[in-house]
């Protein structure tokens, strides 16, 4: 498989559901997943984005004043 130069990766507050819409509806496809860390890599043509379901070890930026 050839990378993306960026691959976006989003935050999102129920893996599964992320999941079921992009492949179901969208029809994206899985091209690796860790189901423990709840984090799923899919594809659709040439477009890639990384999900992983936010969680309290997980990496999240956070912007304030």
């Amino acid at each position: 498989m050839k990378f993306n130069v960026l691959i976006p990766e989003l935050s999102v507050t129920n893996i599964e559901c992320t999941k079921q819409f992009y492949i179901s509806i969208l029809g994206f496809k899985t091209e690796y997943e860790r189901i423990n860390e709840k984090f799923i890599f899919l594809s659709y043509g040439e477009s890639q984005f990384m999900f992983e379901e936010i969680h309290s070890d997980g990496y999240l930026l956070r912007f304030t004043d």
